[in-house]
């Protein structure tokens, strides 16, 4: 799931990472630039037996 997380008092949670990012690329000296930016999957393969990683 790909969303804004806040604090109940409306404040961004230390995680979100997306509430930087969109000030940073709103600030005026990077408004025309174009950021390239990519969606990173990680996986661990456990052992089925006794549930260790591989």
């Amino acid at each position: 799931v790909i969303c804004d997380a806040y604090t109940p008092a409306g404040e961004p949670i230390p995680s979100n990472k997306r509430h930087k990012a969109a000030q940073i690329f709103s600030d005026s000296k990077v408004v025309s630039e174009v950021p390239w930016f990519g969606i990173e999957q990680e996986y661990t393969l456990l052992q089925q037996n006794v549930k260790w990683p591989l």
